[in-house]
């Protein structure tokens, strides 16, 4: 198909076609030329209801207007718009703009350089990869990921954490008759001997509660060792390893739906809240800048070979099939070029953009 019009050969430019570009004579076409990478001035301020669709692909913050036309539909679902009906396309701009739209993105090795037509990342995904070696221990988990500083599972029963406190040096788990605190203990945390871990938790209101927190160390076979800690009106503290300790154990009030989150990470300052598990730090910039990173948080375990995260449907797929739901933020990008990495000791398989 050969575009017939300056427009078209805009459309087509961003459809991946190796077209020279003309340059821009109308308003409507620097906005299409600021698409394709051309570095022109964009207007002061859009005025036509096609220039506002634009503005906001070229990242112009802007109210987008409801379609009323059949231009203006496909240019809305370019926008990301929830357009419920797309005509069959009948002329050679709307065959691009459909290009556009339904196409299944860009995917490549990483760093991946493209040119960038809106503020956001419209779509991602990103496709897990695996390693081996000889050097790598049953312990250690293949695919791509990095840990979060957080070691502290999330308090569901499902991640081995029961009712109830430590009441002893033995490590007797106790019940609260009126269970009126909602006390829980962690299951067995591996940590390292002799070292010094931050444990820090947050409430919704604290003024509505006495927090309480008790530790008791582990040995390699999970026997107790020394005593019981017990840290009354603390929400966190620092807490320090034995030469032979192995695992920990933490009980601590929760109050119910009061306990916003809790954290275990190494070392004596407490930073700012992880979930546990594993993320992929994405980082975008421009050729010669630096730009920014965005922590993606993928859940318990790393992707591996042949899952993928998808933020458009906010979920994880898995090997069989499956998949679980994640929470998964937009990520900024630069215009009109921008270069994405994902920073991770395993490479991922590929990342796959999508209506960039």
């Amino acid at each position: 198909m050969t575009p017939a019009s300056k427009e078209e050969i805009y459309l087509a430019k961003l459809c991946g076609e190796d077209w020279k570009l003309p340059y821009p004579t109308s308003r409507l076409e620097y906005y299409y030329a600021k698409l394709c990478g051309m570095d022109v001035p964009l207007p002061a301020e859009p005025f036509s209801r096609s220039e506002l669709y634009l503005a906001y692909l070229c990242g112009t913050d802007v109210k987008l207007p409801e379609p009323v036309s059949r231009k203006e539909m496909y240019m809305a679902k370019a926008c990301g718009m929830d357009v419920d009906y797309l005509p069959e396309p009948l002329s050679k701009s709307e065959i691009y703009w459909q290009n556009l739209i339904t196409r299944k993105g860009i995917t490549g090795e990483l760093p991946l350089t493209l040119i960038a037509h809106t503020p956001n990342l419209l779509d991602y995904q990103i496709y897990g990869g695996s390693i081996s070696s000889p050097t790598e221990t049953p312990d250690e988990i293949q695919g791509v990921g990095t840990r979060t500083v957080n070691i502290m599972p999330e308090i569901t029963a499902e991640n081995g954490w029961v009712d109830g406190y430590l009441l002893n040096d033995s490590g007797y788990i106790a019940l609260d008759t009126f269970n009126a605190y909602q006390e829980r203990t962690s299951p067995f945390i591996k940590i390292d001997k002799s070292a010094s871990y931050a444990f820090s938790s947050a409430f919704i209101d604290e003024t509505q509660i006495s927090p309480w927190y008790g530790w008791l160390l582990y040995d390699n076979d999970k026997r107790p060792i020394g005593s019981r800690h017990s840290n009354h009106g603390q929400s966190g503290g620092v807490i320090h390893a034995t030469d032979n300790a192995e695992y920990i154990r933490i009980s601590l009030r929760t109050y119910g739906e009061q306990l916003e989150h809790v954290q275990l990470q190494l070392g004596t300052q407490a930073t700012s809240y992880e979930p546990y598990g594993y993320q992929l730090p994405v980082s975008c910039r421009t050729l010669t800048q630096a730009g920014t990173t965005t922590s993606l948080f993928i859940g318990s375990e790393p992707l591996k070979k042949d899952e993928y995260i998808s933020y458009r449907e906010q979920k994880r797929y898995h090997v069989d099939g499956t998949a679980t739901p994640l929470t998964l933020p937009q990520i900024p990008i630069f215009d009109p070029v921008t270069v994405i990495d994902v920073k991770t000791p395993i490479k991922p398989s590929q990342i796959r953009i999508a209506l960039v």
